[in-house]
């Protein structure tokens, strides 16, 4: 909770220009945090289609909020988050049938030792952008359809600097969730493509190839989500949406982003 006070309390003014509004703290104690009220319309998946535009844009305001920092001393905790998430020891793991398999592990290490460490970029990050913590809110930018955006627990930013998350890592985790949650491909590649351009036009800077930042953090969610959906689900773990747990997905997107970033 005093993560999301100080996330909040960081970026809700260069947020509010881009007409997304965030839940400012009105009262802060140890373990104890009062968060303003927002008045707003949870999103309908049934409004996904439409309001992917939306939530590029959102996703790449983020992105933008250009806070200082040093630049590539991310790439060694992602390195060792991956790696720890694989399914190395298979006898400890539930669903064997369904772990990665052995070639696409060694690819992945491959990856990290020959191009990752060179490109992976932190950034200004919410954490944990889908539709549950999206509100939709009565406002004068966004054709009259304004966001508000509420639990950044996991968010990052300069004060942050021991949680580092790459600058993509936004777009890439609701890429990942309409593969891998709303089973969705189709909606995530032309997510992609808006959420490409909302950077462009939100004045973010490509240092590197877009796509091999963004398919970075797309492996990194897929298989965190993989670990914690499907891989090595604990037994009797309550999981809102089944579709969650069908494997498929998450072997399919893991696929895509490797052959991207060996490509790349």
């Amino acid at each position: 909770l005093m993560n999301e006070s100080n996330w909040n309390c960081h970026t809700h003014l260069q947020l509010a220009k881009f007409g997304i509004n965030i839940p400012l703290p009105m009262f802060t104690a140890r373990n104890y945090v009062l968060f303003k009220e927002i008045i707003g319309d949870k999103p309908d998946e049934a409004q996904l289609q439409e309001l992917l535009p939306n939530i590029a844009y959102l996703c790449a305001a983020v992105a933008s909020l250009n806070f200082p920092r040093q630049k590539n001393i991310l790439s060694p905790k992602m390195e060792e988050r991956i790696l720890q998430l694989l399914p190395a020891d298979i006898s400890k793991l539930q669903n064997r049938e369904l772990l990665l398999a052995d070639d696409v592990v060694e690819k992945i290490k491959t990856l990290f030792a020959t191009k990752l460490h060179k490109y992976l970029v932190p950034g200004t990050v919410h954490g944990d952008i889908n539709l549950k913590n999206i509100l939709l809110v009565k406002m004068a930018r966004l054709q009259d359809q304004g966001m508000a955006l509420v639990d950044s627990e996991f968010g990052t930013d300069y004060a942050k600097p021991a949680f580092d998350k790459p600058r993509f890592q936004d777009g890439a985790y609701f890429y990942h969730l309409l593969y891998c949650q709303y089973h969705r491909p189709d909606l995530a590649e032309q997510f992609m493509r808006l959420y490409s351009n909302a950077l462009k036009d939100a004045g973010v800077e490509m240092e590197t190839s877009f796509q091999f930042e963004f398919y970075a953090s797309v492996l990194e969610r897929t298989v965190s989500m993989g670990n914690h959906f499907v891989w090595n689900r604990a037994e009797g773990k309550i999981i809102d949406d089944t579709r969650r747990i069908e494997p498929v997905p998450y072997h399919v997107l893991t696929d895509l982003s490797i052959s991207v970033l060996t490509s790349a």
